[in-house]
């Protein structure tokens, strides 16, 4: 699944319902909030591996033997 840009968001165009009804087809909307939610969701999980090897490695860092650059 590729991920959507803000340009991907910004630039979407949305049918209109049949002329028997008034607004946007719901199907329609219904996917393109479902593919928002999955950006979402996805960008969130690589939020969370980025924090999670950052504090690894600065706990390796922090722990290590190696005498500080500076003074």
């Amino acid at each position: 699944m590729a991920l959507l840009t803000p340009g991907d968001i910004r630039s979407k165009k949305i049918p209109l319902a049949s002329r028997f009804k008034q607004g946007y087809d719901l199907d329609a909307v219904d996917d393109f909030l479902e593919e928002c939610a999955q950006t979402v969701d996805e960008l969130g999980k690589q939020q969370s591996k980025t924090q999670t090897r950052y504090t690894e490695s600065d706990d390796d860092v922090v722990n290590s033997d190696l005498p500080p650059l500076f003074s």
